[in-house]
């Protein structure tokens, strides 16, 4: 009777245990799914200027490009960054302390080279399954999917889209609903496009140009609209990009609606440390990443 006993007790707290966990998975899943571990979330405000960083990586002469895309996984333990000229690979770091870029490794843990060529930014979807890069030698996204998040050597076969537009940067935000491209020509014009996704994520659906829009340098108050990458808010309410040229070379563009690109608009501009390449905000919008060709080094930013 007293053995009986035992067993029941012990089934019982196993039982609460087991409720416990389901819980917790489903309270993980429906954070997830509420975009909360999204990187950029929400329009962030710049400073006037950013001229020191809370710290930063140095390559060492690993052939890294540093104006093309880089990025972070939620958790703040990986870097990524993607080397435009010869190998033309994308490289995967691990830190040892998160949202630190002075912990990570001195070789990468995993790259590998993408079909096309001249790779200028990389983005996930929130949860880290699904990984864009945009190849400028033929204006190309390329998605992979990822069996471990934010692992880039689980990743499966290509799926190749063609926007059949200029790009040189991509962002899918809205719940995997909506995706904007940036480009730019001569230097003074950048062209934001909208794209919608007929499934969450997913470039091998249908893709629908939505159309875009056209604005001038000195409308924004940059001299210079040039660089890949680009970011967008989750939200769909604000665009934030550096420029590889001029001063007031990082700025963020304000939409009254969300992604609503003829909305009305507000520009904000700060000058920013060297050389910024491509822009990514991260770490629930309290920090930027973006390598500085001048130093040749990547470093991270309170915003």
């Amino acid at each position: 009777m007293r053995v009986q006993t035992q067993v029941t007790e012990h089934l019982s707290t196993l039982q609460e245990q087991l409720k416990l966990n389901h819980m917790f998975l489903q309270r993980n899943i429906s954070t997830l799914k509420s975009g909360v571990y999204n990187h950029y979330p929400t329009a962030v405000t710049l400073a006037s200027s950013y001229s020191s960083y809370s710290s930063q990586f140095n390559p060492d002469n690993q052939g890294l490009y540093i104006r093309p895309g880089v990025t972070m996984s939620n958790d703040g333990l990986k870097f990524f960054a993607i080397n435009e000229y010869s190998s033309n690979n994308v490289y995967e770091y691990d830190l040892t302390t998160a949202y630190d870029l002075s912990t990570a490794g001195t070789t990468a843990t995993d790259s590998f080279d993408p079909p096309n060529s001249y790779a200028g930014d990389l983005s996930f979807s929130p949860d880290g399954t699904n990984m864009y890069l945009v190849t400028t030698s033929n204006n190309r996204i390329i998605q992979y999917t990822l069996s471990t998040p934010f692992d880039i050597s689980t990743r499966g076969s290509a799926t190749t889209y063609d926007p059949g537009i200029n790009v040189y940067g991509a962002k899918i935000v809205n719940a995997g609903s909506t995706m904007f491209t940036q480009s730019y020509s001569s230097g003074t014009n950048l062209t934001l496009t909208k794209f919608t996704l007929s499934t969450p994520y997913d470039l091998s659906g249908t893709v629908t140009n939505n159309g875009g829009i056209t604005l001038s340098a000195s409308t924004i108050g940059v001299t210079d609209v040039r660089n890949y990458g680009g970011d967008w808010s989750e939200d769909g309410k604000q665009f934030i990009h550096g420029t590889i040229t001029g001063t007031n070379d990082l700025f963020t563009i304000d939409f009254a609606t969300a992604y609503d690109l003829n909305s009305t608009k507000t520009y904000n501009v700060a000058n920013a440390q060297g050389r910024p390449g491509a822009v990514k905000v991260v770490d629930n919008g309290t920090k930027m990443i973006w390598g500085d060709e001048t130093a040749s080094v990547f470093r991270l930013y309170n915003i």
